[in-house]
């Protein structure tokens, strides 16, 4: 877990750290998200906008930096739980279908679904090549009495 500093509005809750998986997968969300169309863009051209250049310049290393972290962390299971991108993809497949999509959408879709196969994949390779032992067990016990022996 790393931690921050409190704010003011309690943005990220009260315990006053915050998970990395929630992090990355807020990193995950806004890294699929479509670079917006120009001004002059109307909304009944559905026409693509420009290309990002962001995944050609950058390749996969951002996702393998993420994976090992959240390897390393044992956060794993807790991306697939709070994945903003699941929720957006959950919403999606609910929604009625031959339902109309517009391409901004789709595009966030696919650069997301291929994000996350990525992730899933260097996730597997990790489990694999690097086993983490259990996370050890620490015992819980009741406090010392503080009336002392009997």
């Amino acid at each position: 877990r790393a931690k921050r500093t409190p704010s003011p509005s309690g943005g990220w809750g009260g315990g006053g750290e915050v998970e990395l998986c929630r992090l990355w997968g807020l990193v995950e969300f806004l890294a699929a998200l479509p670079p917006a169309p120009p001004a002059h863009h109307h909304a009944q051209h559905d026409a693509p906008p420009p290309q990002d250049r962001g995944v050609e310049l950058l390749g996969d290393g951002w996702l393998w930096t993420g994976a090992a972290m959240l390897h390393v962390l044992r956060q794993t299971h807790r991306l697939a739980l709070f994945h903003p991108v699941g929720h957006v993809e959950s919403c999606h497949r609910a929604a009625a279908p031959g339902a109309a999509v517009s391409f901004r959408l789709s595009s966030f879709l696919a650069t997301a679904g291929r994000n996350r196969e990525v992730t899933s994949a260097m996730l597997a390779r990790l489990q694999t090549a690097y086993p983490l032992r259990p996370a050890p067990v620490v015992p819980l016990q009741p406090p010392p009495d503080d009336r002392g022996p009997h």
